[in-house]
């Protein structure tokens, strides 16, 4: 059998703080139509923030955007500068919130959650860049 590696990963609705200086901290996912988002769209299709209701059930909100990127990098950037609402999984913006460019929102509702699995063949010797794949899948599970 093939050695496994599974990560969590958790999307998290962020966006700087001089965002939230001009038009304050949203209460509640309600509270998200007062900014504009910056959303995922690739082919016509827009991704959908979902969020874990009380009882497992997604709640979609599809917010009011103005900047859609089809690259989360892209996302990242117009965040970091202050040009919307973002929703992104935590391995992007870690190092953003511990520098503090950006603030998490709504830290009290739970977050969408989804495993990513790798699984690769035994061997003597693996390509490096699958080597990097699987530390920083297993970098949290050591």
């Amino acid at each position: 059998m093939p050695p496994i590696a599974t990560k969590i990963i958790a999307w998290k609705t962020c966006s700087a703080p001089s965002l939230i200086e001009r038009l304050g901290m949203p209460g509640s996912l309600e509270d998200l139509g007062r900014y504009d988002a910056l959303v995922y769209h690739r082919d016509g299709w827009t991704e959908p923030w979902a969020f874990p209701d009380k009882d497992g059930r997604m709640e979609l909100v599809e917010p009011r955007s103005r900047i859609r990127a089809a690259d989360l990098g892209i996302i990242l950037d117009a965040a970091v500068f202050g040009r919307g609402v973002a929703w992104l999984p935590d391995w992007l913006i870690e190092e953003a919130l511990g520098a503090g460019r950006l603030l998490q929102l709504l830290p009290d509702l739970p977050a969408r959650h989804h495993d990513i699995h790798l699984l690769w063949p035994t061997a003597t010797t693996l390509p490096a860049r699958l080597q990097v794949a699987i530390a920083a899948l297993t970098v949290n599970q050591r």
